[in-house]
């Protein structure tokens, strides 16, 4: 969860909108990640 961490601080620091998608896109990839299990399949 550092990268989403850190994505969300650069995108509240300066507004960047890439970060916030990068922010979004490790929200989804961890909600899959827990539903499927840390096996991943």
């Amino acid at each position: 969860m550092l990268i989403q961490d850190l994505m969300w601080d650069v995108f509240t620091n300066t507004g960047e909108v890439t970060a916030y998608l990068l922010y979004r896109q490790c929200q989804e990839c961890y909600s899959v990640y827990e539903t499927k299990g840390r096996s991943g399949k």
